[in-house]
């Protein structure tokens, strides 16, 4: 009789296998996931693979050629459903899923998330094949770049005088409370809700905003101090803060032409790019050439050195999840003709052009994220920049991302790959990459834009990440801004 039990492994084999496992990766150049070792998790996982992408090349077969596109994912799922899959563990334990966009439940066995595991090895079939190159456009767009006419309304806007009554009722709601002293005294019969509390301090001329703990109705009014500036984060406390007139606009004064940048600091010729739309909701476009050689190298040298940029850290560790170096780049919005600013203002320009967006250059917006790959395997493994499992747009999240590619890895490695959605971005060098992911009815992406960054396999990539926010002004950052909270309306 065959004996079907499954072999003994011990610790030392596992740890053997694990250590094989590891250095086939590295000398494949395509990244593994890296599981505990746990007596035979090496060997069902490297026999999970095998099986998972046994299918994906006959898929590739069947989608003439390539791992690109939702018809491959579909191709994959159902011959993963067939369940014929041979070998002593039987077929792959097929979680429950959805395609378009691709969800994957949890689903544990033999100590194995196996949904966790499809999806990364699917990531990792794809990042692999740097042959399949970028996703094909759906559609060509042109967009036409006035740098001159684009600063100058960006300068308006900074520089502009609203009424006095278009600001007397509005407020900034931070997370954090207002130190203490500067108090006001009050009726507390007369204000028993967050809207008493504003119509009582827009009454008093006094008044600056107002502080209270959580879940109470306990209010702290202040006379001075309540500036947006002023308050200490905390979760269990909530600050309303008076937004005042910019500081130029107190004696009346507005913009005038006097302010007016000088004709030769930008560039003389609007400028015509071609825009590639790979997917039209939710937003996913590549403007080729987006900045020049120059631009970069500002970039680059805002950056730091590579010395300089430290290693991705998460919850005070290093960062297993995002293996590459950064560093962030402060833009100073108050300088007009400054090359950061007028890099940053293009960003912005582009997303206000293909999204729609309320979003402008300001000091409330997060800063240019540097980011460096530089040794084989770095990557950033999936992920989303904002909320992406659907829902209301939360206030002041973010709604989208680009990424500009000043350095690209050797042989086609280190592509963008949307890994919920089959479509995949391999960089070519000044390219700007474009997604968004807030529709236009205010909710957002349910999985579309999750995104990695591919392994590297040689060279280095050097790539500028700007996140984009509506509701952040100078003074309203993008770290305190917060959702209106809908019970402390009431």
């Amino acid at each position: 009789m065959r004996n079907t039990s499954k072999p003994k492994v011990t610790k030392a084999m596992a740890i053997f296998l694990f250590l094989l496992l590891n250095l086939t990766c590295y000398i494949a150049k395509v990244n593994c996931q890296r599981f505990d070792i746990d007596d035979e998790i090496v060997t069902i996982v490297d026999h999970r693979r095998r099986q998972v992408y046994d299918i994906a090349d006959f898929c590739v077969e069947k989608n003439g050629g390539t791992a690109l596109g939702q018809k491959w994912l579909e191709c994959v799922m159902a011959e993963l459903e067939k369940g014929e899959q041979q070998g002593e563990l039987g077929p792959f334990p097929l979680p429950s899923y959805t395609v378009n966009p691709l969800t994957l439940q949890h689903k544990y066995e033999d100590g194995i998330n196996h949904g966790t595991l499809l999806g990364d090895l699917l990531r990792n079939y794809t990042c692999g094949r740097v042959q399949d190159g970028s996703s094909d456009p759906i559609e060509i767009k042109e967009w036409v770049y006035d740098e001159k006419n684009v600063m100058q309304e960006s300068l308006y806007r900074r520089q502009s005088c609203p009424s006095k009554e278009d600001f007397i009722e509005g407020y900034r709601k931070i997370r954090g409370f207002l130190p203490a002293g500067n108090d006001l005294e009050y009726n507390a019969d007369d204000v028993r809700s967050v809207q008493d509390a504003k119509k009582w301090c827009n009454e008093m001329a006094a008044c600056e905003g107002f502080t209270f703990p959580k879940g109470t109705n306990s209010f702290y009014f202040k006379s001075r101090n309540a500036k947006v500036s002023d308050v200490n984060p905390n979760s269990d406390w909530t600050t309303y803060a008076r937004r005042f007139l910019p500081t130029h606009c107190k004696d009346g004064e507005t913009y005038s032409d006097s302010q007016e940048i000088p004709d030769d600091a930008y560039a003389a010729a609007p400028q015509t790019y071609q825009a590639k739309v790979i997917r039209h909701e939710p937003l996913v476009i590549v403007v080729p050439n987006f900045l020049t050689a120059e631009d970069c190298n500002a970039l680059i040298d805002a950056g730091g050195s590579e010395e300089e940029m430290g290693a991705a850290h998460e919850q005070g560790g290093p960062s297993s999840y995002r293996r590459s170096f950064s560093s962030n780049i402060h833009v100073d919005y108050d300088n007009r003709t400054a090359h950061m600013t007028r890099i940053a203002e293009k960003h912005f320009a582009l997303v206000r052009h293909f999204t729609g967006y309320n979003v402008h250059g300001n000091h409330g917006q997060e800063p240019i994220n540097a980011v460096l790959y530089k040794n084989i395997g770095d990557e950033y493994r999936p992920h989303c920049d904002g909320p992406c499992h659907g829902g209301d747009y939360p206030h002041g999240s973010r709604v989208a991302t680009s990424i500009v590619y000043c350095k690209i890895a050797d042989g086609g490695s280190g592509q963008t790959s949307f890994t919920r959605s089959g479509i995949m971005v391999a960089p070519q060098q000044y390219d700007i990459l474009l997604f968004a992911y807030r529709y236009k009815n205010f909710t957002m992406d349910n999985g579309f834009t999750e995104h990695s960054g591919c392994p590297i396999k040689a060279g280095k990539k050097w790539i500028a990440t700007q996140w984009y926010r509506e509701g952040v002004e100078d003074d309203i950052p993008w770290d305190l801004v917060e959702e209106l909270d809908n019970e402390e309306e009431e």
